[in-house]
């Protein structure tokens, strides 16, 4: 009998017995704290929905997964040609606001608010164009992006959004002040009560367009967050 036995019937040593499962060993024996197991081999030919379910697997919370959603949808062409659409309404806003300074006796801020708006958006939404351009062209040519530049990037647009939030409520409330039913004519005897109407309906509709698409944005977010979780439990549950 021979007086050793082949290595793969040895017994383990003390030292192999007590070694405690390391990181790397949690994350192959086990996925994210709250995602469901399913078949990762699946092959997934929408590129969107690919990308959401990868970042699923790889998020540790629903809070987590749904902040990667809103980040994969900024990073879509159809976000940037929607961007390029949007531009119209600012570059409008700064056209009004500028060629009716004078007209708005009732409320003189309301031209101001129109094209101070719409030079900070127009300006954010070129740079954003401008930055999804650069890391698309970065992509094409493996060039690895510039960390210094996305942080420098991303300071000024926080800075530029934080500013048109609070802008954005300023000018609501100097567009309540102007009163309802607004005055499109001036009047002989109050000349200071007017405001010219082509200044009431861009604040208007600027207002409405902003409300509108943000909600749109929101539930779109939504529904491809519980549309993924949806997805996955059905693929985890007929396996």
């Amino acid at each position: 009998m021979p007086s050793s036995l082949p290595s793969q019937l040895k017994s383990p040593t003390a030292t192999e017995v007590g070694r405690k499962p390391t990181g790397k060993d949690c994350d192959i024996n086990s996925g994210s704290r709250w995602s469901i197991d399913f078949p990762k081999e699946t092959p997934f030919y929408w590129s969107l929905r690919s990308r959401l379910i990868e970042e699923y697997t790889e998020s540790e919370s629903l809070l987590q997964f749904a902040k990667k959603t809103v980040l994969v949808l900024m990073k879509t062409k159809e976000a940037t040609v929607f961007l390029c659409l949007i531009l119209v309404l600012p570059i409008i806003m700064m056209g009004i606001g500028v060629s009716h300074l004078s007209d708005c006796p009732r409320q003189t801020n309301l031209p101001i608010y129109l094209f101070v708006a719409g030079i900070v958006s127009t300006t954010k939404l070129l740079q954003n164009i401008w930055h999804k351009y650069r890391l698309q062209q970065k992509r094409l040519t493996d060039e690895e992006p510039s960390s210094n530049h996305n942080d420098g990037h991303a300071f000024i647009d926080g800075l530029m959004t934080s500013f048109l939030v609070i802008w954005f409520f300023v000018g609501q409330y100097w567009f309540v002040t102007i009163g309802y039913p607004p005055h499109f004519e001036q009047p002989l005897e109050d000349p200071d009560i007017w405001c010219h109407k082509t200044v009431v309906y861009c604040a208007l509709a600027s207002i409405v367009i902003t409300y509108f698409l943000l909600i749109a944005f929101i539930a779109i977010a939504l529904f491809l967050v519980f549309f993924t979780r949806y997805t996955i439990i059905k693929r985890a549950s007929t396996h």
